[in-house]
């Protein structure tokens, strides 16, 4: 098999994948599913994903990588002070969440009763820690971190405010709008985080 064709299966493996996460139940998902929706054998995904917690954690790790998360990240470091980081942070995710919410709650949804999306869902909430950590540094490297706020905690506050069930509860439940959204979670993520004076 060519890499040109190797390439053209896992695509199409992880498309008929990600199209199946976006529906509801997203737990019942099995590999036999997966397998006639994308047209292949389940022992093709097993060759090319290993098993289908690592498939799982693909079709997350493939969202990421065509939203081009990594450069949006490396932009956010780049806005500037804390304040301007933060409002660059917060606008992404706002503009990110939206085009995954669908996966996102049924992952998060099914996570508990299913390990091997437990394991997809950790891997891209410690993606996100990350980035949080990353974003907490920049605030207290630039003397603006809030005094009684470590780095770690900063952090872990910055990841809860951008939680899929917060996102779900306020823009969903609630009604709010993506400007609303955008524009309250910055007040929050920089009244949270840093230091008034």
């Amino acid at each position: 098999m060519s890499s040109g064709d190797t390439k053209a299966t896992r695509r199409a493996i992880l498309d008929a994948t990600r199209a199946l996460l976006d529906q509801p139940g997203a737990a019942t998902v099995g590999m036999g599913r997966i397998a006639a929706e994308a047209g292949f054998s389940r022992q093709a995904i097993y060759r090319h994903f290993g098993s289908r917690a690592g498939l799982l954690k693909a079709v997350l790790v493939d969202i990421d990588e065509r939203a081009g998360a990594a450069a949006a990240v490396e932009r956010i470091l780049d806005a500037g002070h804390p304040p301007a980081v933060l409002d660059a942070l917060v606008a992404w995710w706002a503009e990110y969440v939206a085009d995954f919410a669908g996966i996102a709650r049924s992952v998060y949804a099914g996570r508990a009763a299913d390990p091997d999306l437990a394991v997809a869902w950790e891997d891209r909430m410690e993606a996100l820690m990350d980035v949080c950590r990353l974003v907490a540094g920049r605030c207290a490297e630039a003397g603006q971190l809030r005094d009684e706020l470590s780095r770690s905690a900063a952090a872990e506050v910055l990841w809860g405010l951008l939680s899929i069930p917060l996102w779900d509860q306020l823009v969903v439940d609630r009604g709010w709008s993506h400007a609303r959204y955008e524009r309250r979670l910055g007040l929050m993520a920089r009244a949270t985080l840093l230091d008034p004076d």
